[in-house]
């Protein structure tokens, strides 16, 4: 023949561990399309509704997706994202990027919020959080690198992987086993203090009806303010306390047998505005390479529960505390899923912050639904299995569009 060759389209590689691929992509469909549906009409992307145009939505979703499970910087193409940039039918992350570029920084923020709230009202109306949970508030902080910017979301903090500047994403989950969920989300400003975060984090469960039991923070909330914050709201909270010279003072106090365990403590902020709460003292067996000062040997809580008695406090508090890894869980599974970018601009930072957050709770949700974590065991789909099967998704979809004229001539 001297005609061109036919090009025949390319065997899709599967997993050797996913028996039934084509029965579980089916079931993670739904999953997929409901992202799909959810950000097309919460982000609501600037796009053109021409009839000729030759991208829409769907194309950048799946560029997107692509990205969060490649981690595929929006410089890059890298991959499977390149290979199916190849088949003319996937626009580049730089197209994609300079859609999320044209959206002001301060209304993705808010779109974003809108998508995790409902997300949050899907999982109730699922049969999700009917009873009071425990939630967990914290900051995830994806680090700034670039030499200087004025911008009002990267914040300073305690310096980690070499940079002192941070964007920060508070946000308060559901920790309660089988219940692992996003329930609100604040990107932080630099003018918030920890006080306003709390309160509007708090204000975001009111809002979806969802009682909690117990709001359980890191140390880094320790504070007048934020402890001030949540007695407004009437919660009950417990975090541990950083040990200053009034609370290594009590410390030694109990040390030295002049303070009980358990005991009323004030703490007042260099404002002269005062917070007082219960001071929970716990004895501790550090490694002897841990112990420098005697105030070491104890860990100190502070909280505002109520127990039958001190010593049930006591024994409560450790094991009540320890439900709070459940959000450095899921931040660790965010990160999995996060997109890198070299990118300056706050728009496209933002969204590649949030986007993971929408994926996790996603995947929470696909789990739900399958009956798993009902009773707080490992999920039966890990997140890693839920973007692969994401992937062969896409793959179908977009291989099956550039070789339907083929498939059509072999049917």
């Amino acid at each position: 023949m001297c005609g061109k060759k036919q090009s025949m389209p390319p065997v899709i590689m599967t997993s050797p561990k996913d028996d039934g691929q084509a029965h579980q992509i089916s079931v993670t469909r739904p999953v997929f399309e409901y992202l799909g549906k959810l950000l097309r009409t919460t982000i609501s992307f600037p796009l053109s509704t021409r009839h000729n145009a030759m991208y829409g939505f769907d194309d950048m979703y799946r560029v997107l997706t692509m990205m969060c499970t490649n981690k595929a910087s929006g410089s890059s193409e890298t991959g499977a994202l390149s290979d199916l940039q190849d088949s003319g039918k996937t626009p580049s992350p730089r197209w994609v990027l300079g859609k999320i570029r044209a959206i002001d920084a301060r209304e993705i923020r808010e779109r974003c919020d809108h998508a995790i709230k409902r997300e949050a009202l899907d999982m109730k109306k699922a049969g999700m959080f009917r009873n009071p949970v425990v939630v967990a508030i914290d900051e995830h902080l994806v680090g700034w690198y670039g030499k200087g910017s004025d911008s009002q979301y990267i914040t300073r903090s305690k310096s980690k992987n070499g940079t002192s500047r941070f964007y920060s994403l508070a946000t308060v989950h559901c920790v309660a086993g089988g219940s692992r969920a996003a329930l609100g989300a604040r990107l932080v400003k630099k003018t918030d203090n920890d006080g306003d975060v709390v309160s509007k984090l708090l204000e975001k469960c009111s809002e979806l009806r969802i009682r909690s039991s117990r709001v359980l923070l890191d140390r880094g909330f320790f504070s007048v303010d934020v402890i001030q914050t949540l007695n407004l709201h009437g919660k009950a909270f417990i975090m541990p306390a950083i040990k200053g010279p009034g609370i290594k003072k009590a410390i030694m106090e109990h040390a030295n047998k002049k303070r009980p365990a358990v005991s009323e403590y004030t703490m007042t902020s260099r404002e002269g505005y005062t917070a007082t709460f219960t001071l929970v003292i716990l004895e501790k067996t550090p490694e002897p390479d841990e112990v420098k000062k005697e105030t070491d040997r104890y860990i100190v809580f502070a909280t505002n529960a109520r127990a039958r008695s001190k010593q049930d406090l006591i024994s409560k508090i450790p094991d009540e505390y320890k439900k709070r890894w459940g959000i450095e869980t899921g931040y660790a599974c965010m990160e999995r899923v996060r997109p890198r970018t070299s990118s300056r601009n706050d728009s496209i930072r933002i969204l590649l912050m949030y986007l993971p957050l929408v994926i996790y709770n996603a995947w929470i949700m696909e789990n739900y639904a399958a009956g798993a974590c009902a009773d707080g065991g490992k999920p039966v789909i890990t997140l890693r299995r839920l973007m692969f099967r994401f992937i062969l998704i896409i793959a179908v979809s977009v291989l099956s569009s550039r070789y339907s004229h083929y498939l059509e001539f072999v049917g």
